[in-house]
């Protein structure tokens, strides 16, 4: 995990190093991880739904203590995050188990979809059962390297962290909570089927207490220092699962985009997710990766990896139209794309009429430029011959010149915007490549 990772949301922040930010998130005491949605109420003794922001698997070169002073933004150590959830199902197996969520359930980019096996089991069940009834996740499974950055900027007043617990010590470490949009529409048949509802104080919160339910509190700190101490022979620490200032230190010094040595269990050990890519497991657009390449129209990012959470630059964006369409050639179109393992692919699309250039000569194509979230309305639109469609779908894209594609892929049932009860698509937030996984697969079939 030691690539460039990249914002892909533009919204306020406090602070941020010019080597590793374009724009993070702002991470506020209890506000959900899906853009747009309604912050739950202050006081709190954990921040249950804090904001991942956008970025891809972490900081590359970066320190959890550097992470903590230059973001806001809990996605900030996504990498180390992903190790430690490897290395708690090697001790514990089952006890993070990934889930995959149907049309009709959705989360934020980087929500950590994973919870204890007979929950997923149930929950899977239940958005099965009802599939015509929305269901939004706005937080799961929060790690401990997560956790310890809500407890810093707590503690330091930064943020807008009112309130967080220490590190070892949220529900949400364990593999048992979650937080759901639709808390009233789907609390009744919850709480009939093995989830308890924490009450009106937050009430988007669940905790699994059905069948099996094991208390698996500490692990993810246990899971910490197994990490630390495989990777730093010479420094090593108590492996207890209790957080303390010899484990806070460490996590302090540790790489947010993970250790070289990763998760180990052992040689009889099955990997906890098996699934196409090994950065995917989790992912709310995992069902749609793995269609994708096993109709051969991905191959990943290299290194057995896809790369979910990276923004789609408008080159890639032509790669993937071409080979889900199997486009013909067509001729040089563009003088900016030269030599780019792309160019034939661009070519096949402004041949196809897909694109039309990044200037109003038509002369080029700006191939690594992040597609926006309304160019890629456009892009889809033309790619699929979506129909027009009179229906305004959206608030926010009265000003763009892509309004009208953004509609077309509503009626289609390509998108449900970024925040389906207010009615927001956010036409200028880049789009990332677990998203146009789902665009695709959604426009194809």
């Amino acid at each position: 995990m030691k690539s460039l990772y990249k914002i892909a949301q533009s919204l306020p922040h406090r602070r941020f190093a010019a080597a590793f930010f374009l724009a993070p998130l702002v991470v506020a005491g209890c506000v959900s991880e899906v853009p747009g949605d309604p912050a739950s109420a202050p006081g709190e003794a954990d921040a249950h739904d804090e904001n991942t922001g956008q970025i891809a698997e972490g900081l590359s070169n970066s320190t959890v203590a550097a992470a903590a002073a230059a973001s806001c933004a809990t996605a900030s150590v996504m990498g180390l995050s992903f190790q430690i959830i490897e290395e708690g199902n090697c001790i514990e197996p089952g006890a993070f188990a990934p889930l995959s969520l149907p049309s009709s359930a959705h989360a934020g980019s980087n929500i950590f979809l994973f919870i204890q096996k007979p929950a997923r089991d149930k929950l899977a069940s239940l958005l099965a059962a009802n599939p015509g009834k929305s269901l939004t996740i706005n937080s799961m499974l929060r790690t401990v390297a997560q956790q310890y950055l809500l407890w810093s900027w707590y503690q330091s007043g930064d943020c807008g962290i009112s309130l967080a617990a220490e590190p070892g010590n949220s529900n949400h470490e364990t593999g048992l909570a979650m937080d759901i949009q639709e808390y009233s529409s789907w609390r009744s048949t919850l709480e009939s089927s093995g989830f308890d509802w924490l009450g009106s104080s937050d009430p988007w919160h669940f905790d699994w207490v059905g069948s099996s339910v094991v208390d698996h509190g500490g692990l993810d700190v246990l899971a910490f220092q197994r990490l630390w101490n495989r990777n730093n022979p010479s420094d090593l620490i108590s492996e207890d699962g209790s957080w303390g200032s010899s484990t806070e230190s460490r996590m302090r010094k540790a790489p947010a985009d993970g250790f070289p040595k990763g998760a180990s269990c052992g040689p009889a050990s099955e990997p906890a997710c098996k699934a196409s890519f090994s950065d995917i497991c989790g992912s709310p657009h995992r069902s749609s990766i793995d269609w994708m390449a096993k109709q051969g129209l991905t191959m990943g990012c290299g290194g057995g990896k896809y790369c979910p959470n990276q923004t789609v630059t408008r080159r890639q964006m032509a790669g993937f139209l071409a080979s889900a369409l199997k486009l013909p050639a067509g001729p040089d179109k563009f003088t900016d794309d030269n030599g780019t393992p792309f160019e034939a692919s661009i070519n096949a699309v402004a041949a196809a009429g897909i694109a039309n250039g990044c200037n109003v000569a038509g002369t080029k194509y700006c191939p690594e430029e992040e597609v926006t979230r309304a160019e890629m309305a456009t892009f889809l639109a033309r790619a699929f011959k979506l129909p027009a469609s009179a229906s305004d779908a959206f608030r926010d894209d009265e000003a763009s010149m892509h309004e009208a594609k953004i509609n077309a892929l509503r009626a289609a049932g390509v998108t449900s915007g970024c925040d389906a009860v207010k009615k927001l698509y956010c036409p200028d937030s880049p789009v990332t490549r677990g998203q146009m996984a789902t665009f695709i697969d959604r426009a194809m079939k």
